[in-house]
């Protein structure tokens, strides 16, 4: 186990290396991040030709705005508690306002401007650095993953869960770029953030993972300390 928290807790630190490391190129135009950019000012035209699209992308940004994401969130934890798995509920409550906190914070902390192609209807005037949609949207995925993990009993059952969650990100971070309210490297740098926050919340709050069957469809035999000397002695005589 300590191993498993120690994996974790590396792979959460370089997500938030990469990160912080991504939002101060992203403001200086460095490593690459123009050219990553430079494609969102043609996504926002594109999408500004087709008028027909505007009423989905605003529902979109509506559903997985702070309220909505906080809705989803009560939702999970209540269910969560219902059937008395309190570390689980503990869990998505901690990193999902571990997720809103930060992203509010390092906006400030980075005050990247945001573009000034971005759709004129309901006008966002924060920072872009990173996305608070691209943010939240992840964290709330990434959550369901491992609940997920934490509960199956085969690895079969996670890919749907995977590929749901991974349309869904997918979806909202493509609705920043198609209203022009974000960069490609704000969503990245959400995503990057919200990794980081589950990884580090899996690590300190969930930190027992429950064996899965293997690719056969049975359970996997834990040997004890008893059966083990039981063992020994056997060959012994």
């Amino acid at each position: 186990m300590t191993e498993l928290r120690r994996s974790l807790l590396l792979a959460a630190s370089v997500s938030m290396s990469l990160f912080l490391l991504l939002g101060v190129a992203a403001n200086q135009g460095a490593l690459g991040t123009a050219q990553l950019d430079s494609p969102s000012a043609g996504i926002r035209a594109w999408s500004a030709q087709r008028p027909w699209l505007e009423d989905s992308l605003f529902l979109v940004e509506r559903l997985f705005a702070t309220q909505g994401l906080t809705v989803l969130t009560l939702v999970l934890v209540g269910f969560l508690l219902l059937r008395r798995q309190f570390r689980a509920g503990l869990l998505v409550l901690v990193v999902m306002l571990a997720a809103r906190e930060l992203s509010q914070y390092t906006k400030e902390l980075f005050g990247r401007d945001r573009p000034v192609w971005q759709d004129t209807d309901f006008l966002h005037h924060a920072s872009s650095y990173p996305s608070g949609h691209a943010t939240g949207v992840a964290a709330f995925g990434g959550l369901v993953i491992v609940l997920a993990v934490l509960g199956a009993r085969s690895r079969a059952n996670l890919r749907p869960v995977a590929a749901v969650v991974t349309v869904v990100v997918l979806i909202v971070c493509a609705d920043r770029l198609l209203l022009g309210r974000h960069y490609p490297t704000d969503l990245v740098g959400g995503v990057l953030l919200a990794t980081s926050l589950v990884l580090v919340g899996t690590a300190l709050v969930a930190p027992l993972l429950p064996a899965r069957e293997n690719s056969e469809g049975t359970s996997p035999v834990e040997v004890t300390p008893l059966a083990e000397d039981e063992r020994v002695l056997s060959r012994s005589a």
